[in-house]
């Protein structure tokens, strides 16, 4: 894919109570290294099943994935993993 192309990221977390949101953090890592770096803001997850989705220009290869932020407290748990090629 060409530097800037849009690429549409989804996926699913577990649901809230209903007076509570769920969060999840996009995370990008580039390719060869492990630690993930946050991209943008928090998203909110306003989907009743807990599906989200959001769109990012990908401007160089790695991985992306997101990092749940559960509304009742506990660890952030992370997702697998998906690669993009760009270039």
């Amino acid at each position: 894919m060409a530097a800037g192309q849009l690429i549409e990221l989804w996926g699913m977390v577990r649901p809230g109570t209903p007076d509570a949101f769920e969060h999840v953090q996009m995370q990008f890592a580039p390719f060869g290294e492990t630690v993930y770096h946050d991209v943008g803001e928090p998203i909110t997850v306003m989907h009743p099943q807990g599906y989200f989705q959001t769109s990012v220009a990908a401007e160089r290869s790695g991985t992306w994935r997101f990092l749940w932020l559960p509304s009742g407290g506990g660890p952030e748990v992370p997702s697998g993993v998906v690669g993009v090629r760009v270039g």
